[in-house]
């Protein structure tokens, strides 16, 4: 039966053998065509590293209006991961508009622009994501190295030291600071 097919692969997933259970979740979804089932392959399918295939699976999974956002979100992070910026953004911006209180959205959409070297809408995102939530260090970080590609030395360094004190000691602000602190 499907369902105890469909355990199994869940059962597999929890153990990091992917492969089997996107097999196990093909066989099961062969049988009874549940949503959540394909939901489920399409995850797996994305900690396989077989994105085109979750690909095809989250686009199948759009018809279903209460998981829109989620679907955009990770097919976003797909796109990103996959250096494809463009897309990515793409998807992020319909995450927004169906939710614009969560940090998280604002600041996956500022990594976009910042990787498409759209600064300024960038900048913007940052400063949504730091309004929704003022203690993630990251997105000061972020908006911090932003303003210094920009050329705004002084409001980088300021976001940079409030990324310290909520991360004291991280590395990758540490190096983003000296450099700003080179420049002025």
């Amino acid at each position: 039966n499907e369902q105890l097919i469909y355990k199994r692969g869940l059962a597999r997933y929890e153990f990091g053998d992917y492969k089997e259970a996107i097999n196990d979740f093909d066989k099961a979804f062969k049988i009874s065509n549940d949503i959540g089932i394909l939901y489920s392959r399409a995850i797996a399918k994305t900690d396989y590293g077989d994105f085109e295939g979750a690909l095809e699976d989250y686009k199948k999974l759009l018809i279903i209006p209460e998981l829109k956002e989620e679907i955009y979100l990770d097919i976003g992070l797909i796109n990103f991961y996959n250096f494809d910026y463009q897309s990515a953004l793409l998807n992020f911006d319909k995450v927004i508009e169906g939710d614009k209180f969560k940090y998280q959205n604002f600041s996956l959409r500022g990594d976009s622009n910042f990787r498409l070297s759209n600064y300024k809408s960038a900048k913007k995102d940052y400063d949504n994501a730091i309004k929704l939530y003022k203690r993630n260090y990251l997105t000061f970080n972020n908006r911090g190295v932003t303003n210094y590609k920009e050329g705004n030395y002084k409001k980088s360094l300021k976001d940079l030291n409030r990324s310290l004190k909520l991360n004291p000691g991280n590395y990758n602000v540490l190096f983003n600071r000296a450099f700003t602190y080179k420049k002025l």
